[in-house]
């Protein structure tokens, strides 16, 4: 994961507060899926379906993803899978 200084500012001079500077969009259907990567073993993912943003988790080591929330923004989400341990 690529972080900046959170003290940068943009063209405007308002500070800025990247959370991820990569990651990757996969689209099926009526479904958008957002993860650091193409593949990912564990850690968090974020779903949207129509309206319905969902943060997932997967678990160390494996098996069944966890929900975690729903979120009315897909930026929302994203911060908060970046503060899951």
């Amino acid at each position: 994961m690529n972080e900046t200084n959170t003290n940068q500012a943009n063209e405007s001079g308002r500070k800025i507060n990247p959370v991820l500077a990569t990651g990757v969009f996969i689209i099926e259907g009526n479904k958008i899926t957002f993860q650091r990567a193409n593949y990912i073993e564990d850690g968090w993912y974020v779903e949207q379906i129509d309206e319905d943003i969902s943060l997932w988790e997967i678990p160390f080591g494996g098996g069944e993803p966890i929900r975690i929330g729903g979120y009315y923004d897909l930026i929302s989400a994203i911060k908060a899978g970046t503060e899951l341990s």
